[in-house]
């Protein structure tokens, strides 16, 4: 904790490289998918009761921080990275429950936070205050193998994310992801708002991505962009609430295999695909939640 900067130097050339390469040109010389091994700037693997709070993280060669801990708090931090950088998540819980990540500013090259279920499962996260700048936004994946339940995201800004809200996955790692809350969301200049994908890949395996019970309450788009709205088959159809989700712009929509139930306030746009259905039971008249105070400057 404190007011200091833990900078993990990933974009200055590495001692002992000839020709000289940083971590990010290596990650990207040898694979191009991102994953080399690089070195994760600050992770914990087990215990219990883990802070982090105030500092300043820069530059990680790979992942900011991970947090494989039962019992934790990540609070009033800031990740400013270049958004070019490969594979700079900003804060992964991994295998870890009980935990609070509050008003944090990250700007990043990857995922702002991405919630890794690979194992153990997941359970009992809340995600509030936070703003995110550039990056591929508020993820779940694309491990969940090993289960994410009982998520809460709340008071969220994403202000020029690749993606906004998405939960990943593919058959190599897919699991059962549920009970998962998003309220007061407010996303501007996103690329891809709403993302719920259970083929993030091609990779092959027996693990069926299976998203349920996933709500989404005062959300409001400023602008539109393509979204993805996607259960894996009939036996594992995408069940989700949508209550007064606006977005300001028509945007576009992949969907199929998904259940999606309206109201009682207003949802502007209406998916349609293969075994998609839409219960409408909207009563009420709200115009969209008030983004004006919202944003941060990065």
């Amino acid at each position: 904790m404190g007011e200091g900067t833990i900078d993990g130097r990933g974009g200055l050339p590495i001692i002992g490289q000839d020709p000289p390469l940083s971590w990010w040109q290596l990650n990207d010389k040898t694979h191009l998918d991102g994953s080399m091994s690089g070195p994760r700037l600050i992770q914990t693997s087990g215990g219990k009761d883990f802070t982090l709070y105030k500092l300043h993280i820069q530059n990680a060669p790979k992942f900011h921080v991970v947090i494989g801990t039962s019992g934790f708090v990540v609070w009033g931090i800031t990740i400013i990275t270049d958004p070019t950088s490969p594979n700079t998540d900003g804060v992964d819980p991994s295998g870890a429950s009980n935990g609070v990540i509050a008003y944090n500013t990250i700007s990043t090259g990857d995922d702002n936070i991405a919630i890794k279920g690979a194992g153990p499962a997941i359970d009992n996260l809340v995600i509030a205050h936070n703003h995110f700048g550039k990056g591929h936004g508020m993820s779940i994946g694309s491990e969940t193998n090993g289960g994410v339940k009982n998520v809460k995201v709340c008071d969220l800004s994403l202000d020029g994310t690749g993606n906004g809200l998405r939960i990943k996955s593919d058959l190599s790692r897919g699991g059962l992801v549920q009970d998962i809350s998003y309220t007061d969301v407010c996303m501007r200049s996103v690329k891809e708002p709403f993302v719920f994908d259970p083929f993030y890949s091609t990779a092959a395996g027996t693990l069926i991505p299976y998203f349920k019970d996933i709500h989404l309450k005062n959300v409001h788009v400023l602008g539109g962009g393509a979204s993805t709205f996607s259960g894996y088959d009939a036996s594992h159809m995408l069940t989700m609430t949508l209550d007064n989700v606006i977005m300001d712009t028509p945007g576009t929509f992949d969907a199929q295999y998904a259940t999606l139930t309206y109201g009682p306030e207003p949802v502007n746009f209406t998916p349609t695909g293969t075994g998609v259905t839409v219960t409408n039971n909207v009563t009420g008249t709200a115009a969209g939640r008030d983004c004006s105070a919202a944003w941060v400057t990065f």
